[in-house]
């Protein structure tokens, strides 16, 4: 039993790598901005939006103090960084720079930390157009996060795909088996149709397939 505790904690232990570093170290300074002036306005952001006016953090914090204009700023300049992800796509030059995943990285961290950004710029405002627009950046940040999501379950290594075809084999095994119970169709039909097709018979039935078009 004790033997075993070595190998699980082994096999559940990431590899610490440069960019996970470099990614973790932007989180923390990005997220630490945010929450150090957070707290240190949060009397001012409680307070009712009619009586802080009155308040003696009222010319630093409001959108066109000049707390409210730096987190302006800051906020420019992440949703800049942010568009550079799908520009990869487009210029040659950033393909070559890193790789997908690593550029995802740093576009989901950079992705969090702008709504917050955001939202210390305005005082936590949301109100007309600009609110409505705030609130639909939120809606693209939570279908970046589910798409995260997803796009972790893909299997990407040579096991996870032999599993896949562990799977579907049983799933032709169980397709097979209820075709065969139910007696409805001649096993000289549907045989041939849940055979597993070899990648040799896959490349010929390409040009049949093109020639029938």
């Amino acid at each position: 039993m004790t033997t075993a505790w070595p190998a699980a904690l082994g096999a559940k232990t990431r590899r610490i790598t440069l960019h996970g570093l470099a990614v973790a170290a932007l989180a923390f300074v990005l997220f630490g901005i945010c929450f150090y002036f957070l707290a240190l306005g949060s009397n001012y952001y409680l307070t009712p939006v009619a009586d802080r006016p009155a308040h003696a953090l009222h010319h630093e914090m409001r959108p066109a103090g000049r707390l409210g204009i730096s987190f302006g700023v800051f906020s420019a300049a992440l949703f800049a960084a942010i568009f550079c992800y799908p520009l990869r796509k487009k210029w040659s030059w950033l393909r070559n720079l890193g790789t997908t995943r690593h550029w995802l990285d740093f576009h989901i961290v950079m992705g969090l930390a702008a709504p917050l950004a955001v939202a210390l710029h305005s005082a936590f405002k949301f109100g007309g157009l600009a609110g409505m627009a705030f609130w639909i950046m939120l809606a693209v940040v939570a279908s970046g996060v589910v798409g995260r999501y997803l796009y972790a379950q893909i299997p990407r290594s040579r096991r996870d795909a032999e599993m896949s075809l562990v799977e579907m084999e049983g799933m032709r095994q169980e397709l097979s088996e209820s075709l065969q119970a139910q007696s409805l169709i001649a096993e000289a039909v549907w045989r041939p149709m849940v055979a597993p097709l070899h990648r040799d018979e896959a490349l010929q039935s390409r040009p049949r397939a093109a020639a029938a078009r």
